[in-house]
This record gives C-alpha cells, sequence and structure tokens, in this order.
C-alpha cells in the first residue's frame, strides 16, 4: 500500500476484499507514487497503472492466490487529460468568437440605423467591417 498514492487507499482496500472474500475477478486503475517526467509539460506526474486481477481457487474453493497483471497507462491517461484540456480550450474559443460575431452584428445594425447623410462616420465603419467579415474585397461599397 506504501506505493499507492493515499487517495486511491480505501478504494484498494475495497477492491482487495470484494477479490479475496467474493473471489471475483476484477479490472481497474491505481495511480503510484512514483513519479514520470512530463517533458512537454515540464511537470513530473503520478505513473497510472491498469490492474486485472483473478483468483485462483484450490480445489475446494478456498483462495489459493491472486493472479494478476500490470499495464502502465500514465501515457494514455496524458494524452486523455491533454484532449479534454484542448475540447475545453476550443469550447472557450468558440464562444468566444459568437460573442464577438454578436457584438459585430449589433454594430452593423445600429450603423444601418444611422442617418443615410453623406459619408456619416458609422455608415462609413459599417460598410468596412462588412467587407471585412465578408472578405469581399473586389465589391465596391456603395459611400
Amino acid at each position: 500500500m506504501d506505493n499507492i498514492i493515499e487517495e486511491d487507499h480505501p478504494f484498494m482496500l475495497k477492491t482487495w476484499q470484494e477479490m479475496t472474500t467474493l473471489k471475483k475477478q476484477q479490472s481497474f486503475e491505481l495511480r503510484f507514487n512514483k513519479k514520470w517526467y512530463h517533458r512537454d509539460k515540464d511537470e513530473w506526474k503520478n505513473i497510472h497503472v491498469l490492474i486485472k486481477a483473478f483468483p485462483r481457487l484450490n480445489e475446494d474453493g478456498s483462495l489459493k492466490c491472486l493472479m494478476g497483471s500490470f499495464t502502465d497507462i500514465s501515457l494514455f491517461k496524458q494524452a486523455e487529460d491533454d484532449a479534454l484540456e484542448r475540447a475545453h480550450l476550443s469550447e472557450q474559443l468558440a464562444e468566444r468568437t459568437k460573442e464577438a460575431l454578436e457584438s459585430e452584428l449589433k454594430f452593423l445594425k445600429m450603423a444601418e440605423l444611422a442617418p443615410c447623410g453623406t459619408g456619416h462616420p458609422l455608415k462609413l465603419l459599417s460598410r468596412i467591417c462588412f467587407l471585412i467579415l465578408t472578405r469581399n474585397v473586389s465589391h465596391k461599397p456603395e459611400w
């Protein structure tokens, strides 16, 4: 238990009890105290392992031993964390883009309501914004 991080101790004890008393096969993840260095993020991370364990029984049905395997899944966990972080950043970017477009549309609507005199500043600015937003540089504005 010394090699398992403290937060995972209750889970490990419960799982151990299920394997030994109920003689159930288990597949679960744990985090070890041992660290690995993530070069891209310049930080140390706990090692994550996937454990598959199953009981071997004596002829009378009593527990003989537990057999199992450990697979280091630290890189998979990091990739999962990175993907979640990228998804969160994408959501933030989409929200900010939406807010910026809504703001531009409000501005353009206000500009359309501006007096249509000869070269009203708001009217001229709205035409410039329209050209930038539509990227239609070949279109000659009617000002």
